[in-house]
This record gives structure tokens, sequence and C-alpha cells, in this order.
């Protein structure tokens, strides 16, 4: 004995969250039966719209496709890579950097040894960070957020003033009344410190500085 399908009239379908009501549960097993392929071809033909549970309008293939479990599969985060923040650069100590420059060699790194970071403020209270390396190769001069050779350890660190680093650049002040009265703090040893003499005569018999 068979069962024919003559007409069918949808009134209204409620879409509920799978697995609340056992009528669902009942519907999703009848959408993917041979009866329910017949049903479902008939009602292609109807443009059905209902108001679903949480008050948006859904339309029959959305609630069919709900119904037989189909999910759309949401796009990835986008992920936005931060740029590192701009370096505020000092004309002033750029200016200096270049001298550096022209004083490193082979020859001079072969005398100090070490690799030196200097943390500079103005009088606005900004902070200028470069890295002097007379520790390897023949030397480099540079802003610290621009160093390639990350993986030199810091020997000493000066923090100072950048008033009080162009008066020592320019021999106003010796390094030790400096040092003596405060106006240089250091971090790491004193006679790593002075291995900076160095580039000083060097500087001086170049007339760089």
């Amino acid at each position: 004995m068979g069962v024919e399908l003559l007409e069918v009239t949808v009134t209204k379908i409620n879409i509920i969250k799978e697995g609340e009501d056992q009528t669902m549960a009942l519907f999703h097993t009848l959408a993917k039966s041979e009866v329910g392929n017949t049903i479902i071809r008939h009602l292609q033909s109807q443009f059905i719209q209902h108001i679903s549970s949480n008050g948006t309008v859904t339309t029959l293939g959305e609630a069919m496709a709900k119904a037989q479990g189909e999910t759309k599969i949401a796009d990835p985060p986008v992920n936005r890579q931060r740029s590192p923040p701009p370096i505020t650069v000092d004309k002033d100590l750029e200016e200096l950097l270049m001298k550096i420059r022209r004083c490193c060699d082979e020859s001079l790194v072969a005398k100090v040894g070490k690799c030196y970071r200097i943390v500079c403020e103005d009088e606005k209270g900004i902070a200028a960070d470069v890295l002097v390396n007379l520790k390897q190769g023949a030397g480099s001069a540079t802003w610290t957020a621009l160093a390639t050779d990350c993986n030199v350890d810091v020997d000493v660190t000066f923090c100072l003033s950048k008033q009080c680093l162009f008066a020592l650049v320019a021999g106003e002040v010796s390094p030790f009344t400096a040092y003596m009265n405060g106006s240089v703090r250091i971090s790491g040893s004193v006679a790593d410190a002075s291995g900076l003499q160095h580039l000083m005569d060097r500087a001086k018999e170049l007339k760089c500085i």
C-alpha cells in the first residue's frame, strides 16, 4: 500500500533551537527522506516568510537549511598588525651619530670591545635612545630601535640630559665630574665606561668633534 500526496499547505513554521523540541527532530528526519524530498519540491514553488522566535524575518530556504543542519561558516577575523610607533629623530643627535660613524673602524673596535647605550632627555622631557656598538665588526652607531645587531649585549648604559651629553662631547665638563655630581648615571662597569675615551681620542684625531 502506497501513499500519494496530492496537496500540502503550510500555514506556519516556527524555527527553534535544534534539540529543544522533538517535533524539530522529526522534521529534520523527514526532510532527509524520500517523502520529505517530495514535500520540499512542492514547497519550493511557494514563497513563505514568517517571523522567527528571535524576531527576524526568515525565508523558506533559510528555514529548510536550518532544519537540515546546514550552517554558514563565518569569515575568519582579520588580523590587523599594529605598526611600530614612529621614532622621534633628534637632528642634533643624528648629526652626532654621523660623526661617531666616521670614527668607527676595526682598530677602534679592537681597542674598546664594548657596546654602549646612551639614553638622554631634552629640555621637554623627550627621551632619545642610541646604541654605539664598538664590540664587533667595524663598529656602528644608530638609534637603538633601528639596531640590527640586537643579539649584542650592552655592556654600559648611560642616562643623562641632552645638554650634559653635548657638554661632555665639547669638553666643557669632564666625565669624572659629571659622574660624581650625578649628571650622568651609569649602569655597568665604570672601567668599561672609560673605554669611550678611545672614541673621543679618535674623534679629535679626525677632527670630527
